[in-house]
Parts: structure tokens; C-alpha cells; sequence
């Protein structure tokens, strides 16, 4: 009986320690994300933004992704001062015969981005990795100064795996 405690106690822990990993490998690429993000807005760099969304997202959207971004420059004004680290993604992952096939982030989300003059939160979802390559990249960015004061860019609804 101890040795079967024993076992499943081990098979747990490789689990758990493997949820663990696939998080804080989330996690790093959506603070990568988030950096690229930041210095984009910053610099006003419309075509660097736009290039971090999706394909689809671009095909879908067309002009109107490029009007949101050009919205979305306009309205984070000053110069970054800090911003914080993004600390929990959520996000969902597929695995086919031991190969990662599909990985999301979603609500990957920075509470103080603060510039000389306003504090904004930015929150994004994206696709990492997926079979149908059109499908990588960013779909949706929330950035708001409020609950009340934001914008949307992007598309919402993200395909699943």
C-alpha cells in the first residue's frame, strides 16, 4: 500500500510540476508580449502593433483593425514611468501524442501602466501555438484608464484547439 501512496504521490508531483512550467512558460511570453506592447504604444508604432495580432485577426478586421490601433495610440498618452509585470494568465493548452498543438493566454492582464500622465490597464488575449498558423498572435487588447474609460481592439472571440 505505502509503495502505491508512494507512486501516485510521484505521479503528482511530475504532473503539478508540468502545470507549473506550462504557466510560467505563459507567463514569460506574455510579459515578452506585454514589454513589445508597451514600447510600441510609447513610440506610437502603429505598424509594430498591428503586426502582433493574428493574421485572421488582420484579414477579419482589414481597416478597421488599423483605425482601433490608430484610436489606441492616441489615447495612451505620456511617457511610460513603470509598469507592472503581468503575475497569472489563464489560457488553455492541447497536446497531441506528447506535442504541444494549441496554447492561449487569456486576460493576460498589467494593472499599472504608468506614464507622466495617466495610470492605464492593459489586458490581452493571444494564441501561441496553434496547427493553423493564422491563428497565432494577439485578438484582443482591453486598455482603459477605468472601468468606465477604455477601448477594445481587436476581435473577442478566440477560436479553440
Amino acid at each position: 500500500m505505502k509503495k502505491k501512496l508512494s507512486i501516485i504521490l510521484i505521479l503528482f508531483i511530475f504532473v503539478l510540476s508540468g502545470c507549473v512550467k506550462n504557466e510560467n512558460s505563459q507567463k514569460s511570453q506574455a510579459n515578452a508580449i506585454l514589454d513589445e506592447m508597451i514600447i510600441a504604444l510609447e513610440d506610437n508604432d502603429t505598424q509594430t502593433i498591428k503586426s502582433m495580432f493574428s493574421t485572421k485577426v488582420q484579414e477579419t478586421l482589414g481597416d478597421e483593425l488599423d483605425e482601433q490601433i490608430e484610436e489606441m495610440t492616441k489615447y495612451f498618452e505620456g511617457d511610460v514611468v513603470s509598469y507592472e509585470k503581468i503575475r497569472t494568465v489563464s489560457g488553455g493548452e492541447s497536446i497531441d501524442k506528447g506535442v504541444l498543438t494549441y496554447s492561449s493566454i487569456g486576460n493576460a492582464k498589467s494593472k499599472k501602466v504608468m506614464t507622466d500622465k495617466d495610470q492605464y490597464t492593459i489586458s490581452f488575449s493571444a494564441i501561441l501555438i496553434d496547427d493553423k498558423k493564422e491563428n497565432e498572435g494577439i485578438w484582443r487588447i482591453w486598455i482603459g484608464t477605468s472601468e468606465d474609460n477604455y477601448l477594445i481592439v481587436g476581435i473577442s472571440d478566440m477560436p479553440l484547439s
